[in-house]
């Protein structure tokens, strides 16, 4: 085994077998997880809608920019769902008073009670997925995650490059 930066490099096949087994976890439990998150998305909005407008709701008030950055997806993308959005009457664009430029998005109150009651819902239905796991496992699993997200973002978008 090999140290760098207090870190110690598990033996490349067993670190290959771990590697394999957590991607294949990740997938299925992202694919359980997806199917029953449809669960709580009203019926006349896309799961991508829903996680659009989730973003909304925790931000209160977000530019269309913004959104598609967080996300991961183009300008466009945001704007053709933001367009169906609107016109179901769940989310209102507003330019900038200042800088047109900029389109806020914000939720109406059918769309913000849609969400709240998703997403309430949602919470109670994973806390009871992660109530059965021992408290200890539950906070290793979010130190795990957390470096590991520090690590991703660490590195360069090669979207940036």
């Amino acid at each position: 085994m090999l140290s760098k930066e207090g870190v110690t490099v598990i033996n490349g096949d067993r670190l290959d077998h771990c590697l394999g087994r957590a991607d294949e976890i990740m997938g299925m439990l992202m694919r359980q997880l997806h199917i029953r998150m449809a669960q709580y998305v009203p019926p006349t909005m896309t799961h991508s809608q829903f996680l659009i407008c989730r973003q909304i709701l925790q931000h209160q008030r977000i530019t269309v920019s913004e959104l598609a950055e967080m996300l991961g997806v183009s300008l466009s993308a945001v704007t053709a769902a933001a367009d169906k959005l609107c016109d179901a009457g769940f989310v209102v664009r507003q330019r900038d008073e200042r800088d047109r430029r900029l389109v806020w998005m914000e939720l109406t109150p059918v769309g913000e009670g849609a969400i709240s009651g998703g997403m309430e819902t949602w919470r109670q239905t994973l806390r009871g997925y992660f109530a059965q796991l021992p408290l200890e496992d539950v906070e290793k699993l979010v130190q795990v995650l957390e470096k590991l997200l520090e690590i991703v973002s660490s590195e360069e978008n090669p979207e940036d490059q």
